[in-house]
């Protein structure tokens, strides 16, 4: 049997300090958020810079703004791409860090497409088939 001059008061008080410190410390590690993957890279707003070859305008420079989709986490719908408007949307599936945009029709005219982020997630690249101007392709930046 080990005898000890700590009194079980004192020895009860650092084991629920202890516990305390414990508890606080795995909270903190098991609460630290996760880098953004998938679809939440995507989300925003981004400064668009497009060319379409077979336009009757040379460049074509706008904003998107990029939301999840209300039907699956997976999906995003991309707000205003080739400047059609904020009130049509294209709609794609995430898969990492690329996208494939559904075939659909938006005002008569049939959009597929796809793309990419960067590694530094700072810039989308896409093209797109579709729409008045044919095929495009695209840069985004995000907007600051």
């Amino acid at each position: 049997m080990i005898r000890t001059n700590v009194k079980p008061e004192k020895l009860y008080g650092s084991l629920v300090i202890l516990n305390f410190i414990f508890f606080i410390t795995m909270s903190v590690s098991c609460n630290k958020s996760e880098p953004a993957t998938g679809t939440a890279w995507f989300l925003g707003n981004w400064l668009v810079s497009e060319t379409c070859p077979s336009a009757t305008v040379p460049d074509n420079f706008y904003r998107i703004e990029v939301k999840r989709s209300d039907e699956n986490d997976d999906i995003i719908v991309l707000f205003n791409i080739g400047a059609l408007g904020s009130n049509f949307g294209l709609r794609a599936m995430v898969e990492k860090d690329s996208f494939i945009i559904f075939p659909q029709e938006i005002l008569g005219h049939a959009f597929s497409g796809s793309g990419y982020i960067n590694n530094r997630k700072d810039s989308i690249y896409y093209q797109w088939h579709g729409g008045p101007n044919g095929f495009c392709t695209a840069q985004a930046q995000t907007e600051i």
